[in-house]
């Protein structure tokens, strides 16, 4: 998984294709991960607590922002 890329320092994923496989292999290359479109606290608080995500990116002005 981006190995074809080898100096990238990190990716930024949608929430929903966040899961552990792609976060070990990432994380095992020492690339960080930053998830976008957690736009609830739930979503963050998950993907802080499961997967050690270093960074989201959101819409803090949407509605669903809590």
């Amino acid at each position: 998984l981006f190995s074809h890329l080898p100096e990238i320092d990190f990716v930024m994923l949608h929430s929903d294709t966040v899961h552990e496989e792609v976060v070990e292999v990432l994380k095992y290359n020492k690339i960080k991960i930053y998830a976008w479109a957690c736009d609830t606290y739930e979503i963050r608080s998950r993907m802080r607590k499961i997967h050690d995500i270093d960074g989201f990116i959101y819409d803090y002005t949407s509605p669903k922002h809590v």
